[in-house]
């Protein structure tokens, strides 16, 4: 009998229907029966599987980085508030094809996974896990493939979305973009469908005020909208939206412009909802 995987505490279980005998302690490495001793065998330590072993866990640090070997326990938790940390998968000449990876990010940030060569894979978004299964090892990066899925959500059914209003007045009188302030999301990592409604009122007849989403400090050009006084403080309502990722940091913010006189902006609506990951 050969087990080349022990993926699971039920797997771990020796079984043979006239001896199941004991098991090795070092539990996680590939091991065979022997018919002959009767007793389970390790047959190789190379891998060092570590599949049933419990999590370690890591809080991460500004900037810093986790790399990962071939002894390094198959499920990890980061934990913390650090921004920027990163985990370095390990040489994938070491592993055996099929090693898995579940990296479970409870920390407040997200978190960049990276191959052995430094190359980026993705980001494992605040509260979610990662799933990365070692397809090829014939060169030291490897080929991971990788997913990963939401492990808690502010809502019901996955859907993680965002909604701040104000009816606080915000005039202006700039003619460059100018941020509309107390009106800022920073959403988790994802592709958001975003939307933006307000009222305005422009002072003077014929000019012209501006609307536009922000990514942190660049605009999403495709959401820039314009409405034009047709007199004297000339009422209006004014919507906007577009499709944006978010990496887990930048902020989503709404500006606006006037080309001559003022503006007055009064109740207003952002709305995010995320889309995927």
């Amino acid at each position: 009998m050969y087990r080349p995987y022990v993926t699971s505490v039920a797997d771990a279980i020796p079984f043979d229907p006239d001896s199941p005998n004991i098991l090795p302690t070092s539990t996680g490495y590939k091991f065979q029966w022997n018919p002959t001793t009767q007793f389970w065998e390790i047959s190789s330590t190379s891998i060092a599987h570590r599949q049933v072993w419990l999590p370690e866990v890591t809080n991460t640090t500004l900037n810093g980085y986790l790399y990962l070997d071939n002894v390094s326990h198959s499920g990890q938790v980061l934990t913390g508030t650090s921004a920027d940390f990163s985990i370095i998968l390990p040489d994938a000449t070491t592993m055996e094809v099929g090693f898995k990876y579940e990296i479970y990010n409870s920390s407040t940030q997200p978190i960049g996974i990276y191959d052995k060569g430094n190359e980026f894979l993705f980001s494992l978004a605040q509260t979610s896990i990662a799933y990365i299964y070692l397809h090829e090892n014939n060169t030291s990066t490897g080929t991971w493939i990788s997913w990963q899925i939401l492990s808690t959500t502010p809502t019901a059914s996955g859907i993680v979305n965002y909604k701040v209003s104000s009816s606080t007045i915000f005039s202006t009188t700039s003619s460059v973009d100018v941020i509309i302030p107390s009106f800022s999301v920073t959403p988790e990592i994802g592709t958001y469908a975003v939307w933006f409604s307000s009222d305005t009122t422009i002072t003077a007849n014929n000019a012209k005020q501006e609307f536009v989403i922000y990514r942190g400090t660049s605009s999403i050009e495709d959401s820039r909208r314009t409405v034009q006084g047709v007199g004297n403080n000339f009422k209006s309502g004014i919507t906007t939206m577009s499709v944006i990722y978010f990496n887990g940091i930048q902020t989503c913010n709404v500006y606006t412009s006037i080309t001559s006189k003022s503006i007055s902006i009064g109740q207003r609506t952002l709305l995010l909802i995320r889309l995927g990951v």
